[in-house]
């Protein structure tokens, strides 16, 4: 079981990923692209996501160096699935390719996979914001009623999505009432700007859409950037991105003044920024600023000015949201999947990363003894994909579907491990032609085998191995025994060992065509990956035939105990019959892994003397999402009947948690600070129910269940059960507190 602590304070996340060089997306949601060589002239960007409606695209330029030319961008031909973009100069001038970051969010209010609220919308605008247009207060957009409560400081970033008119015109937001303000949770308003251009280039005649997204960066009020530190994990492929969301300081200076840079404590390598608020009353915009302007733990940033109307590029301080990325791809060599109901003919089934040579090693999980025996089969193995099946000797299609749990690994020499007990540790992929097969007719001499020198050294190693190729249609599986070819004994770490091909006692000629053999060597120990733990090991020779009901190796040894995924191989050969290792039973990996060893039955009985068997087992990860939400619940003046956030005011706060992982979370607790704008001493002991929250002001039941000290809310959900995507195990956390 895992332990969850959620840390609302915290500043940034882990949420889980899928990654494509510089382009990826979060998840249905939000999507991200890196475009390098934007020109003048439009050009296509294709979405990631399929969405319902058109999304809303917000981007930023990175600025080389202030000596290259101010630009826009424009954008245009939005759709459901893709845009048209291009850099514009404010003068009539061309301007150089440019590299340009967009986030791409679908419209409407959204959840993050961790929690996290944002909300994503477009707006028409007809006013034209600038010294010498409109002016600056006043003007734009109020779209505070649109969207929700975002606390203190919200993050809103935006874009000009359309094109209407082909002059160069640019987001900016405020809070309606000081065009110095940054928007606030109940003020925000969005606009167009012109900059500092005057009669040169007078008022637009036409509106445009604009696009905005908000995103709260403080929600208790302390002034600091929050996030959720929560794990959010899966070990499909131990892939994470990281995120931070934050509404800067009056920092950033115009470009020709060197910019200015915020300290993000991480080192992010993608991102989308907008000014916010216009203290410079030539106006501005933001620009990613150098070379590298991610590099260390910093962002740095420029303002941005036109040139129409003056030539310098000075500005003032001005304050910058943005929203910055980190992808993490864990091992993009290695993946672990479980490929439910597989079948006894080919089915494809997809990787999740991609391999130049993958090699798969695959497991069958044997529910009963009295389903058909069945080894798993494979061919036509690709970059993303190979084909698959379940196949019962002398009759391919007489089995029972089931699961089938792979550990894929790309061929060559590698290094598994993070910082848990004593860091990485070696291993190794590879593949080899087997010419020869044994069986019980013709034995288990060495000389039908393969000799495999280890390409690296191992104390103690384990060896899984799988038949990956298909060209006999008649049925053949993987065994293994010592470089002295003797078929009692496993691999041992004298340097290699012997792979091979069986087909048990099938009675018929032993003879089948080359077949290609893929095997994975590592070290016996315990790991971890991305948070995700896992046990490599080569066990005792206890593991019976199925008849005999297998058998099981206990975790209690580990310092994780807790499995739910992986792959098992036997190693030697210690009953004359031959035989190979299933997974068995209901529910084969937890606290124990339980094997048995299946026979060939058409001859005869699955009987079978005690084997050894290796394994690779992973643990099973919770996969929580936190969200937390606010109400008035009464005032000294108005009681109960429309309260308002006023001094006195009794504010609730819900927190909902849910868990769609595959694992339970045990020790869930959320650790809240209160703002310095609360009386700490009102705040109410946290209460705790099952179920989703509800309806913040009619909320009411649920045990006490956590603790509050100082400033610090402690909400204690205990253990939250595994659940999934489509039914999630929620449960429901508040508190209540009085503002001063």
């Amino acid at each position: 079981m895992s332990r969850v602590i959620v840390v609302l304070s915290f500043c940034f996340t882990l949420l889980f990923a899928t990654l494509s060089d510089d382009n990826f997306k979060l998840d249905d949601s939000v999507e991200f692209h890196k475009l390098d060589g934007v020109s003048d002239d439009f050009q296509s960007v294709t979405f990631l996501n399929s969405y319902a409606s058109k999304p809303i695209v917000v981007c930023i330029q990175n600025l080389p160096s202030y000596r290259e030319a101010d630009a826009a961008i424009r954008i245009r031909n939005r759709t459901t699935s893709g845009f048209d973009i291009r850099v514009q100069r404010p003068v009539d001038a061309d301007h150089v390719d440019t590299k340009v970051q967009c986030i791409v969010a679908k419209e409407g209010k959204n959840t993050l996979p961790d929690g996290y609220l944002f909300e994503a919308h477009e707006v028409e605008s007809q006013d034209t914001s600038g010294n010498y247009a409109d002016g600056w207060a006043g003007t734009g957009e109020d779209v505070s009623g649109d969207t929700g409560n975002y606390g203190t400081r919200p993050v809103v970033l935006g874009q000009v999505m359309s094109y209407n008119d082909e002059r160069f015109s640019l987001f900016w937001t405020y809070d309606c009432s000081n065009a110095g303000y940054p928007p606030t949770s109940d003020s925000i308003c969005v606009g167009k700007h012109i900059g500092r251009t005057s009669d040169r280039l007078p008022e637009r005649e036409y509106s445009e859409t604009l696009g905005y997204i908000v995103i709260e960066s403080d929600k208790d009020g302390d002034g600091n950037a929050d996030g959720d530190d929560t794990i959010s994990s899966s070990i499909f492929p131990f892939a994470v991105t990281h995120y931070r969301v934050e509404l800067g300081g009056n920092a950033i200076s115009g470009t020709a003044d060197g910019g200015g840079s915020y300290s993000v404590g991480y080192d992010y390598k993608l991102g989308a920024a907008t000014q916010s608020a216009m203290d410079g009353i030539d106006g501005g915009w933001t620009v990613f600023l150098g070379s590298d302007p991610f590099e260390g733990n910093n962002i740095d940033l420029g303002t941005e000015e036109d040139t129409l109307d003056g030539t310098d590029r000075n500005h003032t301080r001005e304050q910058v949201s943005y929203w910055l990325f980190d992808q993490d791809p864990g091992l993009d060599w290695m993946e672990v999947q479980k490929f439910e109901n597989v079948k006894g003919t080919f089915e494809t089934f997809t990787f999740k990363n991609s391999y130049t040579k993958a090699v798969p090693v695959c497991t069958y999980h044997l529910k009963d003894r009295t389903d058909n025996e069945a080894v798993v089969r494979i061919r036509d193995i690709g970059q993303n994909s190979m084909q698959m099946k379940i196949q019962r000797p002398k009759n391919s299609t007489d089995v029972t579907a089931g699961d089938v749990y792979c550990i894929i690994v790309e061929e060559g020499n590698h290094t598994i491990g993070g910082t848990f007990l004593g860091g990485g540790r070696k291993l190794e992929a590879y593949r080899i032609d087997s010419d020869d097969t044994n069986s019980k007719a013709l034995g288990w001499d060495a000389s039908y085998m393969e000799q495999v020198t280890y390409q690296q050294s191992y104390n103690k190693p384990v060896v899984l191995g799988q038949v990956i190729s298909y060209n006999n249609e008649a049925w053949t599986t993987f065994w293994s025994c010592n470089i002295d070819g003797d078929r009692l004994n496993p691999p041992d770490e004298n340097g290699g060992f012997y792979a091979g091909k069986h087909i048990g006692k099938e009675s018929l000629p032993p003879f089948r065509k080359n077949e290609t053999i893929g095997y994975i060597i590592g070290r016996s120990n315990e790991g971890e990956v991305n948070h995700i733990h896992y046990a490599l090991k080569r066990g005792k020779r206890t593991i019976d035939g199925t008849r005999n009901k297998g058998d099981s190796y206990d975790f209690s040894e580990y310092v994780q105990s807790h499995y739910s995924y992986g792959v098992a191989s036997q190693n030697g050969m210690v009953g004359g019959d031959g035989g190979w290792a299933v997974l068995y039973g209901n529910d084969p990996i937890n606290e124990k892994i339980y094997l048995a060893i299946d026979e060939e039955s058409v001859e005869s009985d699955r009987w079978h003397v005690k084997e050894r068997v290796s394994y690779w087992v992973f643990e099973k990860m919770p996969v929580m999402a936190v969200a937390k939400a606010s109400c008035i619940v009464k005032d000294p003046v108005n009681d109960r009947d429309n309260p308002k956030r006023i001094p006195g005011a009794t504010i609730r706060y819900i927190i909902d948690v849910n868990n769609t992982g595959p694992g339970d979370a045990g020790d869930v607790v959320v650790d809240d600070n209160l703002s310095v704008y609360y009386d700490a001493a009102t705040a109410t002991t946290p209460k705790v129910l099952t179920g989703k929250c509800g309806e913040c002001t009619t909320l009411s039941g649920g045990s006490e269940s956590g603790d509050i000290n100082g400033s610090k809310v402690l909400v204690d959900f205990g253990t939250v059960a595994a659940g999934s995507e489509t039914a999630p195990t929620q449960k429901c956390g508040y508190f209540e507190v009085e503002i001063k």
